[in-house]
């Protein structure tokens, strides 16, 4: 006896009183009408290994079973005809997850089709939500994410959050400060969303999508960095501080330095020692200007910890590393004269 024969034999398997595999019916289901609604005629592995990630995240249960009958067997259609029972089983909140897996199915190309949004308005149509729940979901989907319609408006196509760093990276290396700063604004704001359309966040420290990741820390840099040439000086060091908090197991002595610098910059000339301790102390070869840093920071009159041995010590050693430094070097000639 086959799976499939097995399978329509046991009817419990399909019971109405079995609410927990309504629940795995009603999303196997309605994915399953998502892939096919663009005429799909195979499965692919990107897709398949997307389904059975839910599995444990939603609670459902049987999944394999049922998405081996309705995707690669005949006797799938005696389960498609009872679809709109099945979603009627499910909760509000059950249905809003449901919803949100079928637009992050549909956007596995980055692409939300006509006929796809055609096929979720019919899902959601049978089920009795007590608001309209699609209409609230697309219109924040379109009003949060970068989107552009294809020219025969057959889709609507999104920019992943990948696609979304790269694009502000190149915009702010083009000069097109404004413009990668309202991107990183936006990336920002959708990687702090509790589900993510694109990828996954490991632990709220690195984005992955697919083989690429980005550590969040670098996202907030850039963001500091576009704030900085703006002149928001203070938005920026907000970013470097956030910057160098995400991960303490992987730090980037950049993060430190930047912060350091911008204390600096506006007259915490104590608090921006520890941040070029740090750099140095991670780096100290690409940290080297963090030694001239700190050599200006023990010179200052600001500073709580004023210390003109250990500032000359810091210039000195900024000179090993930097010997062809003539502001360094005439620096250090006056501080050493002025201290004869």
């Amino acid at each position: 006896m086959g799976v499939f024969d097995s399978f329509l034999k046991n009817k419990n398997i399909i019971d109405e009183s079995n609410k927990i595999n309504h629940k795995t019916l009603a999303f196997v289901i309605s994915m399953y009408k998502i892939f096919v609604s663009n005429g799909s005629e195979q499965v692919s592995e990107d897709c398949v290994k997307f389904m059975f990630y839910l599995v444990e995240d939603y609670k459902l249960q049987n999944f394999a079973h049922f998405f081996e009958v309705i995707f690669f067997s005949e006797h799938g259609s005696n389960l498609l005809k009872n679809h709109d029972k099945y979603l009627k089983s499910l909760t509000e909140k059950e249905f809003e997850e449901l919803l949100f897996i079928l637009i992050k199915l549909s956007l596995m190309d980055k692409k939300l089709t006509n006929s796809e949004l055609v096929q979720i308005k019919l899902i959601c149509s049978s089920f009795n939500h007590s608001r309209d729940i699609l209409k609230e979901t697309v219109s924040e989907l379109l009003d949060s994410h970068l989107t552009q319609k294809s020219d025969d408006d057959d889709y609507i196509r999104f920019l992943s959050y990948m696609e979304t760093f790269e694009y502000a990276t190149k915009k702010a290396d083009n000069g097109e400060i404004n413009d990668a700063l309202l991107l990183n604004c936006t990336l920002l704001a959708q990687l702090k969303k509790e589900k993510l359309l694109f990828g996954r966040l490991i632990e709220n420290k690195i984005y992955v999508e697919g083989s690429e990741a980005i550590p969040l820390g670098n996202i907030y840099f850039n963001r500091g960095q576009d704030y900085e040439a703006l002149g928001r000086k203070t938005e920026a060091l907000n970013d470097f501080i956030m910057a160098t908090t995400i991960d303490t197991e992987i730090q980037n002595p950049l993060f430190f330095h930047h912060a350091g610098c911008l204390m600096f910059e506006l007259g915490e000339h104590t608090k921006c020692i520890k941040y070029f301790d740090k750099a140095i102390d991670l780096d100290e070869i690409s940290s080297s200007e963090s030694y001239y840093m700190r050599a200006g920071a023990y010179f200052s009159d600001k500073c709580e910890k004023q210390n003109v041995n250990e500032g000359l010590k810091d210039l000195k050693k900024y000179l090993e590393l930097n010997p062809e430094d003539l502001k360094a070097k005439n620096l250090l000639q006056n501080l050493k004269q002025s201290n004869e």
